[in-house]
């Protein structure tokens, strides 16, 4: 049954990887023709016209779309509403929303008018009622600001699963992950740290580190506040690996990268061996499908797990999570006459999709 949150006022109240849903299984990538947007295929065939003004990745096979956008006299974009599509490019949520994001375990926070919505597939209100920000779900649980600052996880139904205490500090929000939830709390200027939630809303660990990651493959990693170092710990609050990195981020298929006091980056084991150093002044990203996306001189190209460069240092930062291969095609940017492009390379580098303008124009009369 469909449950209303407005007795959330009433309530006692009070770090994770980006993916690109279905892309790689689905095998359908968001591109830009003549300023418009749509879906090419892994041979860089359009299979879905490029007719909205904005699309997103595919998400648990529906895909958010946007149509109805103008330009002011001042040259600002305004207005449009989101809708959905399926992989075959019929509309199965017409354009209604003034904001959507993606679907997670079956829900989209949606706004319908002044109402903050979260909906099912089929575009039906499945919870309504919150009247601050709402989060994405993540393992059946989402976060919502319920008033200025008081948050509770909500269920599927929209029941609350629990609320969380007013020293929670929400500005940066949390979501479950491994069955888990990293959450600051402020008692004080100085009483500050990170309690770790499970989905029954019991504090399973609570560290005096203000800064501390999702758990990630049974550890966290943690900036320890005494030295102001990074290690990684366990939800027995033992650490693991003692803090003693510059930077830590979490393990992800049994590596974590880590910088040291000179500022190279490395990634790790969960023994805390090194199993890979990158160059001086290169900066990394965790490998996708056996390749690692480098950063030198703002520009980026790719290497394999050993160091050896596949794709040179050429592009530009895309800023999405499509810049990591899915499927076997990773997104790349470059600048043509000031104005950002975006296309798409195989893993040996060859442009399946030349890059295109991304800037927005109307549609063609």
């Amino acid at each position: 049954m469909l449950r209303a949150l407005i007795l959330l006022a009433l309530l006692p109240t009070g770090m994770a990887f980006a993916e690109a849903g279905d892309t790689a299984e689905l095998g359908l990538y968001p591109v830009h023709v003549d300023g418009r947007a749509g879906f090419m295929d892994r041979t860089g065939k359009v299979v879905i016209p490029a007719v909205y003004d904005e699309v997103s990745a595919f998400s648990e096979g529906l895909a958010r779309v946007k149509v109805g956008m103008t330009k002011t006299s001042s040259g600002a974009l305004t207005g449009g509403t989101y809708g959905y599509i399926d992989r075959t490019g019929k509309v199965v949520i017409p354009p209604r929303f003034e904001y959507a994001r993606d679907f997670n375990d079956g829900r989209a926070a949606a706004r319908e008018g002044r109402d903050r919505v979260y909906i099912d597939p089929t575009g039906a209100v499945a919870i309504r009622g919150p009247t601050g920000r709402t989060e994405d779900f993540s393992e059946g649980l989402a976060a919502v600001e319920v008033r200025t600052d008081r948050w509770a996880f909500l269920k599927p139904d929209g029941s609350v699963a629990f609320a969380l205490p007013p020293d929670a500090d929400m500005s940066d929000p949390a979501r479950f992950h491994e069955g888990h939830a990293a959450v600051d709390f402020r008692r004080s200027k100085t009483d500050r740290g990170t309690r770790y939630y499970n989905r029954a809303g019991e504090v399973v660990l609570e560290i005096p580190h203000r800064i501390a990651r999702d758990v990630s493959e049974g550890l966290m990693a943690v900036r320890d506040t005494a030295t102001e170092r990074w290690g990684f710990m366990n939800l027995k609050g033992e650490w693991v690996l003692k803090p003693t990195w510059g930077f830590a981020w979490g393990f992800r298929d049994g590596r974590a990268q880590v910088t040291t006091a000179d500022g190279r980056v490395h990634f790790i084991d969960k023994a805390g061996k090194v199993l890979f150093t990158a160059p001086e002044g290169v900066s990394l990203d965790y490998p996708s499908e056996g390749l690692m996306r480098f950063e030198k001189d703002k520009l980026y190209g790719y290497m394999d797990l050993t160091g050896k460069v596949v794709i040179p240092a050429t592009w530009k930062t895309p800023y999405s999570h499509l810049e990591r291969f899915h499927g076997g095609l990773a997104l790349v940017a470059t600048e043509v006459d000031g104005q950002n492009h975006e296309g798409y390379v195989d893993k040996a580098g060859k442009v399946v999709w030349k890059p295109t303008p991304t800037a927005w124009q109307p549609p063609k009369q």
